[in-house]
């Protein structure tokens, strides 16, 4: 696992260590660093929108405007689960993100988009937990685009399971 410490800070982590982490695998792999981790804590994470992002295939060549281009909300709000999802694995003591464990996406509470985000803007999360109850957890997030885009989520649950295909 690719990881640094900085003096005053928490650890970062590269790609490679992050792609270890997750099992997402592009084009959903949507957290391209960690600025920040402070395990059981909170965790800083960056994604960088490109106009080569698959999420843009289809803009024609002459699309219209800017509109086109906006950056969907429904691949912000997954790159923020992915983001706490990082910091889940990294110290909750839940026993999510060992071999035997499935860590899921439960819901999102007064989740919100102000502006929007482009080609070529840098999304920053930042995820704070707040608790741990068992293997239920909540987290308070403060986030936000530094280009354009602010957002807001209260409280974030997810669950882990045991790995088996009972669960399915």
């Amino acid at each position: 696992m690719t990881a640094t410490l900085h003096p005053g800070a928490g650890t970062a982590l590269e790609f490679p260590a992050i792609r270890a982490a997750l099992p997402q695998r592009y084009p959903l792999l949507l957290v391209d660093r960690v600025l920040d981790l402070r395990p059981g804590v909170r965790i800083e994470t960056v994604k960088l929108v490109s106009a080569t992002d698959p999420c843009y295939a289809g803009v024609p060549e002459q699309p219209g405007g800017p509109a086109a281009y906006r950056y969907p909300a429904s691949l912000l709000i997954e790159s923020f689960g992915q983001s706490a999802a990082l910091l889940w694995l990294h110290g909750t003591g839940t026993g999510a993100g060992t071999d035997d464990a499935v860590l899921l996406f439960v819901a999102a509470r007064e989740y919100e988009v102000h502006g929007h985000a482009y080609p070529g803007d840098t999304v920053r999360h930042v995820v704070e937990l707040e608790r741990v109850n068992a293997r239920l957890t909540k987290r308070l997030e403060r986030a936000e685009l530094i280009i354009s885009v602010q957002k807001k989520v209260s409280e974030i649950l997810g669950i882990s399971l045991p790995d088996s295909d009972e669960n399915l």
